[in-house]
């Protein structure tokens, strides 16, 4: 059975950051504009990188890229992540990745 997408308000960051520290993962949020599954949202997925990226079911939603960084702003800021700009080769609904 596949995973079904979780929304939630505002991101666990306690347990993100027990989760990466378990796992000995990175963080990862990856923030997109109006994805395919989202098409009038603004997403932000959560991800595990290390030798193997692990994706989660959890999302946070926005209805505009402002109201997505308010709700994900406090665990950017208590796991001092930060932004790099969507590469090359993405996929153009990509907006940024922070780390």
């Amino acid at each position: 059975m596949k995973n079904m997408t979780v929304i939630v308000n505002c991101f666990d960051y306690k347990a993100i950051a027990q989760k990466a520290h378990r796992i000995n993962k990175l963080p990862s949020i990856v923030c997109y504009e109006r994805p395919a599954d989202f098409p009038k949202k603004f997403v932000a997925r959560l991800f595990y990188l290390g030798n193997e990226t692990i994706t989660t079911n959890v999302v946070v939603t926005g209805d505009t890229y402002d109201e997505l960084l308010e709700k994900i702003n406090p665990v950017l800021d208590y796991l001092g992540m930060v932004k790099f700009n969507r590469a090359p080769g993405d996929d153009n609904c990509i907006m940024e990745v922070w780390l």
